[in-house]
């Protein structure tokens, strides 16, 4: 900018002193007139494009934003849409691990046949938790923890000086998260106070 100006002020300097030696010299005069006004048609074009060069780089500029907002906006969808199927996945697997959960309890595992029987779904629930765990699962604090209604559904109360009120006695049914968002809500029941 201090270089144009420098340059425009020993332009103008020039044209005065060749004002100054064409003097009376009518055609010198008429063509000094022209190169004037071709110098202000010059400066005016700078300008013109200065200005268009401003406007360029400015489209340049909020292209550039736009751009780098639509890369992390599709970067933010993407982490979405995969955590969401994630969830749906793992939510249509728990009804299986709920049996698994089921079947432990139910088989007492008395027998050899029914100790096999037990140790073969231990180890396929163990195997299923594991792969589900690899995915982000976790499973929702149960027993002895206190009643979070973020986090659990109470379906009972029931009375007990044993423990504080609030605290979560007895599980009906795990709840699990995928990081922090929750898939189920424990089924649980809390302790009042008598």
């Amino acid at each position: 900018m201090v270089a144009e100006e420098a340059e425009e002020g020993a332009l103008a300097a020039l044209l005065s002193e060749l004002a100054l030696v064409i003097g009376d010299n009518a055609e010198a005069a008429e063509l000094l007139t022209t190169l004037k006004t071709e110098v202000g048609n010059a400066d005016a074009k700078v300008v013109g494009m200065e200005d268009q060069v401003g406007a360029m780089k400015d489209q340049y500029l909020r292209l550039n934003a736009d751009f780098d907002n639509f890369r992390k906006r599709t970067l933010k969808e993407k982490e979405t849409l995969a955590s969401s199927v994630k969830g749906k996945f793992v939510e249509a697997m728990l009804p299986v691990l709920d049996n698994f959960d089921l079947a432990e309890k139910n088989i007492k595992g008395e027998t050899d046949g029914e100790k096999k029987i037990l140790t073969g779904y231990q180890n396929m629930h163990k195997q299923l938790v594991e792969i589900l765990s690899s995915q982000g699962l976790k499973v929702v604090a149960g027993v002895g923890s206190p009643f979070d209604p973020n986090e659990h559904e109470a379906i009972m109360r029931e009375e007990d000086d044993s423990v504080e009120e609030d605290t979560i006695i007895e599980e009906f049914r795990k709840g699990y998260k995928i990081g922090d968002q929750l898939v189920r809500a424990s089924m649980v029941k809390v302790a009042a106070k008598p």
